[in-house]
């Protein structure tokens, strides 16, 4: 969980803040599309995004288109390369036929090593197998003879490629962090593990300029109260055109004044932002999640209680 979380490899390090406690206001001009973090807003419920999503648009799908039009360039290449290379090879036991009658009997040793080679082939069309048979034989064509080998691998990076990035692109899990109003927590769940914290508890911390929040869940093995972390999806720049740490400042005082203020502080209607088209990424919540709550939430309490 913590390299999906995780805003630097020592988060524990980092200085944390409180939420509630920071003061600025919220700055009402800037249009929710250019929020890269918001997925969704209601009245009771907002929906704030992983860097995922930046991950498959900057990274997973552009790394997918090269590989996918070199792997067919290749492909492409391949097929055109051994179409010329069986009419020369047609043409080159044609000589060969040709000549056989006439030289055979007169030639070296050595050169009628060579003759036998193409023997097999006289009197009929070499087919694409045969070919195939011939060219990687090493017998017909220096340096051919471990080729084969080479061209798979060369065939297989980018296809490995393609197959890793896909994954990423349409079956990794779309994280998100929902911030529930009306029971005034914020929560995220992966691999069926759920991480939660009041909003009056509720901190965030810098690694350098890259914000994360520190949330809370249980210990599979231990059942002890463990910290984790997440990272909303706030870009070096977008549509706001400014550095990250204005767009930082813009997260807090969104999470701000939407537990504090409600949704009409920010909006007068409900805003969500439009899906992939092409969407196989599941993520679902925990079978338990109220229970997981209810014990994750008494802990912090426990925890609170005894500082």
């Amino acid at each position: 969980m913590a390299s999906l979380f995780s805003g630097t490899n020592h988060p524990h390090k980092i200085e944390m803040n409180f939420f509630k406690a920071d003061n600025d206001n919220y700055n009402s001009n800037v249009k929710l599309k250019d929020f890269e973090f918001l997925n969704k807003l209601t009245e009771d419920k907002c929906e704030i995004d992983s860097p995922n999503r930046n991950l498959i648009k900057n990274i997973a799908i552009p790394i997918f288109i090269v590989l996918f039009f070199s792997f067919f360039y290749l492909i492409y290449n391949k097929i055109e390369s051994i179409y010329y290379g069986r009419e020369d090879f047609q043409q080159t036991v044609a000589i060969f036929e040709k000549n056989y009658n006439k030289e055979y009997l007169n030639l070296s040793e050595k050169r009628k090593k060579v003759y036998d080679k193409y023997y097999p082939y006289f009197n009929r069309e070499v087919a694409y197998w045969d070919y195939l048979k011939a060219y990687y034989s090493g017998d017909f064509y220096q340096g051919t003879k471990n080729a084969i080998y080479q061209e798979i691998a060369l065939f297989s990076m980018p296809l490995i490629g393609m197959i890793l990035m896909g994954l990423i692109i349409f079956y990794m899990p779309w994280v998100v962090l929902k911030v529930d109003r009306k029971r005034q927590i914020l929560y995220v769940w992966n691999s069926r593990q759920l991480l939660v914290t009041r909003y009056c508890d509720a901190e965030f911390g810098y690694a350098g300029t890259l914000m994360f929040l520190k949330l809370y869940c249980l210990d599979k093995k231990t059942g002890k109260l463990i910290e984790g972390y997440f990272k909303p999806n706030i870009s070096y720049s977008t549509g706001l055109l400014v550095s990250r740490t204005a767009e930082n400042k813009h997260f807090v005082t969104f999470i701000n004044t939407f537990m504090k203020e409600g949704r009409d502080a920010i909006s007068q209607t409900n805003y969500s932002r439009r899906k992939p088209l092409v969407w196989f990424n599941k993520n679902p919540l925990p079978a338990d999640f109220e229970q997981q709550i209810s014990r994750i939430l008494a802990e912090i309490d426990k925890k609170v209680k005894n500082a």
